[in-house]
């Protein structure tokens, strides 16, 4: 078999006709995390994988957004898209999750929608977003998380390789997650009684647990 490609080379791929075949099933849950958080005048927020930009117009235009991705070609996507809509209060920046460029402490919150179990390592991605954000901060992922048990859980086992190949994964265990790097959840909501997008919010109690290895 050959190498497996990065992942970003996968959205490369997907970035001209995202928006049409993805946009629709995954903007409300983008969307309702936003609105569930309270944004206060200046607050700095940072959304982890913006990919085309869908969710930057549900921000409060008084929030100075950064958003990051690494696929150069969906990021280009969302330039055109914050440009297109004004979005002043808006920065975009092609950078890798798992090794961030910013300061400790600079942001009040971070966002990652769809893209926790799109990364190559799900742990370290989630600390770099807790070593940014400010301790005492809200940290939002939107995501599809493992069954555990029953049916549920045996489909996702026999499509994991298939969802692989597309770019991204269905067995990653939010509980495993969680602990390895020191987070509790505050609330976790379905984003949709019919589908299996979760958001799960927690506060960033500011430590700096030690991983070795990666996670799966």
């Amino acid at each position: 078999m050959g190498a497996k490609k990065p992942m970003w080379r996968v959205y490369d791929f997907y970035a001209s006709w995202y928006d049409y075949v993805f946009g629709l099933a995954l903007r409300h849950g983008q969307r309702k995390a936003i609105r569930m958080l309270k944004f206060r005048p200046d607050e700095r927020v940072l959304e982890v994988g913006v990919g085309t930009g869908i969710s930057l117009p549900f921000y409060p235009k008084h929030s100075a957004v950064v958003g990051i991705d690494i696929c150069g070609k969906m990021l280009k996507k969302a330039e055109q898209r914050r440009q297109k809509l004004r979005l002043a209060n808006v920065t975009l920046w092609e950078m890798d999750a798992c090794k961030m460029g910013f300061p400790d402490h600079t942001f009040d919150k971070v966002i990652a929608a769809h893209v926790i179990s799109v990364v190559p390592d799900p742990a370290r991605a989630l600390l770099e977003m807790k070593r940014v954000c400010k301790k005492g901060g809200d940290i939002v992922l939107v995501n599809h998380f493992q069954a555990t048990k029953g049916i549920g859980a045996r489909m996702e086992k026999a499509v994991t390789p298939l969802c692989e190949r597309l770019g991204w994964r269905m067995d990653l265990n939010l509980e495993k997650l969680l602990h390895t790097v020191d987070l509790k959840p505050d609330f976790c909501r379905k984003a949709n009684p019919l589908d299996s997008w979760l958001i799960v919010k927690c506060t960033n109690n500011g430590t700096r647990p030690r991983i070795v290895g990666g996670h799966t």
